[in-house]
């Protein structure tokens, strides 16, 4: 979803922040073919390769992610304000809004929903198929 040399105000610590928020932009828009789904999957996959994990193993583990700039003052960037629980939630509804998206689609082979991003080949709708 990030894309390098575009948009210098989602560069550095805020790729993660933006990627959610393209991830939820597509996902509200519908995802209708093949090609929107795998962009989705990559974003997801972003995401997750993006996350902390703290206390791992113990009972009080927690994922998260990097606070994103959610306001910028201006173009100088003299003030920009960051939120790790805002980013946090918007990459947590991403990944609800994709479970919500495979659950209505009728995705076949899903399961416990082991993985948010497990969709296969043999999952697609008929209707998306050639």
């Amino acid at each position: 979803m990030y894309s390098p040399g575009k948009n210098p105000e989602f560069r550095g610590d805020s790729k993660v922040y933006s990627t959610a928020l393209n991830v939820v932009t597509l996902l509200n828009l519908g995802v209708t073919n093949l090609a929107e789904l795998e962009a989705v999957k990559g974003g997801l996959q972003y995401l997750l390769d993006n996350s902390t994990i703290i206390n791992k193993g113990q009972e009080n583990e927690q994922t998260l992610w990097q606070g994103g700039i959610f306001f910028s003052s201006s173009v100088q960037q003299v003030a920009r304000w960051k939120s790790r629980p805002y980013t946090t939630a918007v990459v947590l509804e991403a990944f609800l809004k994709y479970r919500q998206f495979i659950e209505s689609e009728g995705f076949s082979g899903l399961g416990a929903f082991s993985s948010p991003i497990d969709v296969q080949a043999d999952d697609i709708p008929a209707s998306w198929r050639n």
